[in-house]
């Protein structure tokens, strides 16, 4: 893909953020671009809007222009880190239903409790509903420099879990070295019941 002729940025000539991200929504998979697509609707809503209108006046090979529009429709701001949108994008990839974001997790007085990254409703196949978290060793790390290391933190998950247990809720967890190895992802979500998208059975 032509890039557009820049500007200076310092004395470095730059593309724009809108042909950087042409450029990326057009060339890469989803799972590498959906990071991009929603860290830019997320924090540059109008870049992002512009990106959009030039994805269509480009003109990029078909395949190209179908990519770039899957990204862009597959954005969502609600998401919070890199591998949250990464974890969004493989699953749909997988075949299976892609979760409501940063759910509200309430008790009987409808008070929150907790906030998954991911839920999955109820079905006539599962009784509970299911949360899905990413576990990144940065959820750890503010503690790991304390007397108790990372135990502290992992106390907190574990009361947590079991407090999610009482409302009602499974949680399903997947880390870095998961999002590497797509069939064994899919393995994960369908022994934890993660529904399939309608018509659809898991890839790998």
């Amino acid at each position: 893909m032509h890039l557009g002729d820049g500007r200076f940025v310092g004395h470095v000539l730059a593309d724009t953020i809108e042909w950087a991200c042409a450029s990326v929504f057009s060339t890469e998979s989803l799972v590498g671009a959906v990071a991009i697509a929603d860290h830019l609707l997320h924090h540059h809503p109008e870049a992002f809007a512009a990106t959009a209108a030039l994805v269509e006046d480009l003109p990029l090979p078909r395949a190209g222009l179908l990519r770039a529009r899957h990204a862009m429709s597959f954005a969502d701001p609600r998401s919070e880190s890199p591998k949250e949108s990464m974890s969004r994008a493989l699953i749909h990839q997988l075949g299976f239903e892609v979760p409501e974001l940063q759910y509200r997790v309430v008790d009987a007085n409808g008070h929150e409790v907790a906030r998954a990254d991911f839920q999955w409703k109820r079905t006539t196949v599962r009784s509970r509903a299911l949360l899905g978290e990413f576990d990144g060793l940065w959820k750890y790390g503010a503690d790991l420099s304390g007397p108790n290391g990372g135990a502290d933190a992992l106390e907190r998950e574990k009361k947590r879990e079991l407090m999610l247990a009482r409302l009602g809720y499974d949680v399903v967890r997947w880390i870095d070295s998961d999002l590497t190895d797509p069939p064994a992802f899919a393995r994960l979500l369908t022994e934890n019941g993660v529904p399939l998208q309608e018509s659809r059975a898991p890839c790998g």
